[in-house]
């Protein structure tokens, strides 16, 4: 086990390799968009202040995509949805007020791009989606440009008209992230290992709530908080690049 202060050999292959590379006079491009998203023990500022310290001594430039709130945080919300607590499937409220959501306060973004030591850019997601989106003009790297970007959309198959998401059932299994509930059933895995197994397709029949369409609309006042700083964003950086 790896702890959170210590590289893996893979994650020390990979600095080193990107450092040979850009000593070879290349540059490398990496499209990571679990660097901003909030996981088990992992929240993302401590990502971003890892990845700093592993690219300490490589130049470097931070991409970091605008989006406004109330366009992408169902999808988010989908797209975690099976990695979330019981709680947060049964109230989706619950997800919105957490700081998992800090990634769409760009306020919080913004003071972490002044502290950062590298350079950081802005560029908004509608850009990259754009035909006619030069990625080397806009982060000024000649060796970038004439670089397609291909963003595909992996819920645009899961939304209604109505914007209601498809949203698998939240069932007994689910249970099994309640800390007692995982002890209780690591120990009968432990000492019952085919009980265990009837026990795990048993939780899986019994559903609290069946499988369908929902909506999964933010909280208004967190919604509305959102998109004040990615507005703030905006103007923020309209007047910087005046």
């Amino acid at each position: 086990m790896v702890s959170k202060n210590q590289s893996s050999p893979e994650a020390e292959k990979a600095v080193e390799d990107i450092r040979q590379l850009t000593q070879n006079g290349q540059t490398v491009f990496i499209s990571e968009e679990m660097f901003l998203v909030w996981q088990k023990k992992a929240h993302f500022w401590d990502k971003l202040d890892r990845l700093e310290q592993r690219l300490n001594d490589i130049e470097h430039t931070y991409v970091v995509t605008l989006r406004k709130p109330e366009d992408v945080l169902p999808s988010y919300y989908q797209e975690l949805y099976a990695g979330l607590s019981l709680v947060e499937k049964l109230r989706p409220s619950c997800f919105y007020r957490n700081q998992r959501c800090d990634c769409y306060d760009y306020r919080k973004l913004l003071n972490w791009s002044e502290r950062a030591k590298s350079r950081v850019v802005f560029i908004h997601f509608d850009n990259l989606t754009s035909s006619s989106f030069d990625l080397g003009a806009a982060l000024g790297e000649d060796g970038l440009s004439g670089i397609e970007i291909s963003i595909p959309n992996s819920n645009q198959g899961r939304t209604l008209p109505n914007k209601n998401r498809e949203l698998p059932a939240v069932t007994v299994a689910d249970m099994g992230r309640i800390g007692l509930v995982r002890k209780l059933a690591d120990f009968i895995k432990e000492v019952a290992p085919s009980a265990f197994e009837r026990v795990k397709m048993l939780s899986r029949s019994m559903t609290f709530r069946k499988a369908g369409y929902r909506r999964v609309s933010p909280p208004s006042e967190r919604l509305e908080d959102l998109n004040r700083s990615y507005e703030h964003c905006l103007r923020y950086l309209q007047h910087r690049d005046a």
